[in-house]
C-alpha cells in the first residue's frame, strides 16, 4: 500500500529585482540539490513550484511562489523542512510571508510559518501534528 503526502504552500518574496536576483535560477539550484537538500521527490515526481511575478515593477511584493504536490512513497516530513527552509533562508532575499503545510496521509503533519519581524529579524514557528494512531495532540 502506497503512503502519500500532501503538500501546499506559499511564499512572498520583496525587492528581489532591486537585489538583482533571478529567482529562477535560485529555485532551480534547489532542484538540482541532491538529497537530502534538493527537491523532496516522491516514486511519482517531485514538488511542484510556480513562480508568479508581481506586474508593478515598484512594489514591494516582487514574487510569490505557490508550492504543491501529492508525493507517493514519501513520509519525511524533515526533508520537506529542510528544502522550505532553504527557500526562505536566502541570503540577499527578503522573504515578507511563507507557510508551508505536509501531511502524511492518515498521520502525522507539518505547518511551517514564517514572516519577517521587527528590525528585519526572521520569525519561523513550527507546529507537528502527531500520528492520530499514536493518541498524541500536538506539540510545536
Amino acid at each position: 500500500m502506497s503512503v502519500w503526502t500532501h503538500v501546499a504552500g506559499c511564499i512572498r518574496y520583496d525587492d528581489l529585482r532591486g537585489a538583482g536576483i533571478d529567482l529562477r535560477d535560485f529555485y532551480e539550484s534547489l532542484l538540482r540539490g541532491t538529497p537530502p537538500s534538493g527537491i523532496p521527490e516522491g516514486s511519482e515526481g517531485p514538488l511542484q513550484w510556480e513562480i508568479i511575478e508581481n506586474p508593478m515593477m515598484n512594489a514591494a511584493a516582487s514574487y510569490v511562489v505557490a508550492i504543491w504536490g501529492d508525493l507517493r512513497d514519501f513520509d519525511d516530513l524533515s526533508r520537506i523542512e529542510l528544502w522550505f527552509r532553504r527557500c526562505i533562508e536566502h541570503p540577499n532575499a527578503m522573504v515578507r510571508q511563507a507557510v508551508l503545510e505536509a501531511q502524511v496521509e492518515g498521520g502525522k503533519a507539518l505547518l511551517i510559518h514564517h514572516r519577517r519581524g521587527e528590525n528585519f529579524t526572521n520569525d519561523y514557528a513550527k507546529l507537528e501534528y502527531a500520528d492520530p494512531e499514536g493518541g498524541d495532540d500536538a506539540s510545536g
